[in-house]
């Protein structure tokens, strides 16, 4: 039986069927809808900041039945997840984003230069720090990213993702007074970004030049489909890597991937994802 390794990633759709004996289990997985192989033909799993993500076949129910329905999700998420950790798993499903507010808390209490950051609902706050910050500011998600399909198609699906943005004088003047609890900071004139895995003490990072182009500047991921932005090996100095690893020891954590940025002054931590890691 030739055993496999596959990846799930935060926009497929995963569920399991099962037909168990005493003697046997016959269990098939199913991605975005499609046959994907046996559970006993899967050697590793790689969970890329995912949730288990079920198929929906539901679309208008009324409260007790969707209610009724998201029980019997519910346990059939679990059970995937269970199934899943049984194998050799990088990342864990259910485990997303470490908390933002508790990593840049954390940050600050060791001296750790953070951006300048707001977190606020309220226009009269916003506008203070709107005003003060000569490079403009970012919003960002307080949360996870969020991934809404939000059109259907036989043949294609159209997808809403939370991404960074800026907000110019326009966009802001567009802002009611009052809205949902967000997250605002400075706009770094950046030099590069760094992408670093921290696995047990080391550090592997890669410094992506993602502010060469005006669709990656705020955030790299914009750039990740196309050739043009240039990514490569980047050697931590000593500094920065005894700040991480003074860093994961306070937060209690071994293994994780954090993003940073160089500007033209200093490093500033801003991101740590996700809060758990198995090894392969």
């Amino acid at each position: 039986m030739k055993e496999r390794f596959e990846v799930f990633l935060e926009t497929d759709t995963i569920d399991f069927s099962y037909r168990l004996k005493l003697t046997e289990n016959n269990i098939s997985i199913h991605k975005n809808g499609t046959f994907l192989c046996m559970y006993d033909e899967v050697k590793s799993v790689w969970a890329h900041r995912s949730e288990i993500m079920l198929k929906s076949k539901y679309s208008e129910l009324e409260k007790d039945e969707l209610l009724y329905v998201k029980r019997h999700q519910d346990t059939q998420v679990k059970a995937i997840q269970h199934l899943l950790h049984k194998k050799k798993c990088l990342g864990r499903f259910g485990n997303l984003n470490f908390n933002k507010l508790v990593f840049l808390d954390v940050c600050r209490e060791l001296n750790i230069d953070i951006p300048e950051t707001l977190i606020t609902q309220k226009k009269e706050d916003l506008r203070i720090f709107f005003n003060t910050q000569k490079n403009g500011i970012i919003v960002k998600s307080l949360a996870r990213n969020f991934h809404h399909c939000v059109s259907i198609t036989e043949h294609s699906q159209i997808w809403q993702h939370g991404i960074t943005n800026t907000i110019n004088e326009s966009q802001f003047d567009q802002i009611p007074q009052e809205f949902d609890l967000s997250l605002f900071q400075e706009k770094l004139e950046k030099k590069y970004e760094l992408r670093i895995l921290y696995v047990d003490g080391i550090c592997f990072s890669q410094v992506i030049f993602s502010q060469k182009y005006a669709f990656s500047e705020v955030d790299y991921r914009q750039g990740l489909g196309g050739s043009e932005m240039r990514q490569c090996n980047y050697h931590l100095p000593s500094k920065l890597t005894n700040q991480i690893k003074m860093l994961m020891n306070e937060l209690s954590i071994s293994d994780a991937l954090m993003l940073s940025s160089q500007s033209k002054i200093d490093m500033y931590f801003w991101k740590l994802t996700p809060p758990e890691f198995l090894r392969i």
